[in-house]
């Protein structure tokens, strides 16, 4: 990577504090005993189930935007990121008028934002691959910045630097990051020190 042009970042866990319970989410649908992705899962449902399927969902992710509270370091992160000039996106498998809301309350402007009804949601890369294109900028000139597997498996596929924001819950997703960061500022600190520029990130480098 010889300078970052962009910066994908995950919504749920990453610019914002960790508050959704998945395991909760997956009781409430009956899947549970299962660990099929839970939007593949339910288009195999019928009409009436899959309504109600989404309504689950849609109360779910309403519960979470009533307890969302930003990540500490993000507004200091889109300030720098501003000051030189890196694009930045939201790609995230909850609703687009979420993301939207938590774009207004931070009060910094992604473009664009990605939520599920771009399909396929992650880990396909399409959402990534739509970034790109509207950015006119390649996957190795961009990061992708998340909390879990999946965002990791994004952007391996996409084909850009993954960055993890370690949490008490992603421990064993360590090792298929290129990068791990601890907080939102440790990651300002190492853009502001131009870690990124010239530095080759790759095949599971950590600090």
């Amino acid at each position: 990577m010889k300078t970052i042009k962009g910066i994908i970042f995950d919504l749920d866990g990453t610019l914002t504090l960790p508050v959704m319970d998945f395991g909760l989410l997956r009781r409430n649908l009956g899947l549970h005993t299962t660990t099929r992705d839970v939007l593949e899962a339910i288009k195999d449902w019928t009409p009436e189930q899959q309504v109600q399927g989404h309504k689950i969902i849609h109360d779910f992710e309403m519960d979470a935007r009533n307890k969302l509270v930003i990540q500490p370091g993000a507004s200091e992160l889109m300030q720098l990121l501003e000051t030189l000039n890196i694009k930045k996106a939201i790609h995230s498998r909850n609703n687009l008028a979420n993301i939207t809301y938590f774009q207004d309350q931070l009060g910094y402007k992604f473009d664009p934002l990605v939520g599920r009804e771009i399909e396929p949601p992650k880990p396909n890369p399409a959402g990534c691959q739509h970034i790109s294109k509207h950015w006119l900028i390649d996957a190795k000139d961009i990061l992708f910045i998340g909390d879990s597997k999946d965002d990791l498996l994004t952007s391996k596929a996409f084909g850009s630097c993954s960055v993890l924001l370690v949490n008490e819950h992603n421990d064993k997703a360590k090792e298929m990051a290129d990068l791990c960061v601890n907080s939102l500022e440790e990651f300002r600190q190492l853009i502001e020190n131009g870690f990124f520029i010239g530095h080759t990130v790759s095949g599971g480098a950590k600090i």
